[in-house]
């Protein structure tokens, strides 16, 4: 089975497999570039627009996928509450769309207001650690875990959440 994921970030692409591998077998994740149409720091909605966009930008990518996945990581305030999260979407051929999340996490003011200025987490936590590219890494969740949650951990759990529509259909009623 080919899944088509709508990034060029292997990290997301492992995740992506992995998530697949539990359900199905023989997967193997495609990464394509796609287009969120969304900023490089999306906020709220933007996370769910980037998400979608990028699944089905991979689906039409890879004709010989039978799904697309779309992972965009960003920020939300939820009735006050301000939290880093990660929306994926997963499409199929016949047009049906699944959701999920990961786990979703606060994080210091002083980044937040960083954040809040579109500067991309991943930066931010650069310049906070003296580490190189953490986002194609352990991420900022591995940072503030203290390596107990990886970012690809992180990753594939949001994609099993998504795939709960299409790895239940018996029971989706």
């Amino acid at each position: 089975m080919i899944v088509a994921v709508g990034t060029s970030n292997e990290l997301k692409v492992r995740a992506a497999e992995e998530a697949f591998g539990l359900f199905f077998n023989n997967v193997k994740a495609v990464g394509v570039s796609v287009d969120p149409g969304v900023p490089p720091q999306p906020f709220n909605e933007e996370l769910f627009t980037g998400a979608t966009n990028r699944a089905l930008g991979a689906l039409k990518s890879v004709p010989e996928a039978e799904f697309g996945v779309g992972i965009e990581g960003g920020a939300i305030n939820l009735f006050g509450v301000r939290l880093i999260t990660t929306a994926v979407c997963i499409a199929d051929r016949s047009g049906r769309l699944s959701y999920g999340t990961t786990g979703s996490f606060p994080v210091p003011d002083s980044v937040w207001r960083r954040i809040e200025m579109r500067e991309e987490l991943g930066d931010v936590m650069d310049s906070i650690t003296g580490a190189e590219n953490i986002k194609k890494g352990v991420g900022a969740i591995g940072v503030y875990t203290r390596g107990i949650i990886t970012r690809k951990d992180y990753l594939r759990d949001g994609v099993i959440m998504a795939l709960t529509r299409f790895v239940s259909e018996d029971i989706w009623v």
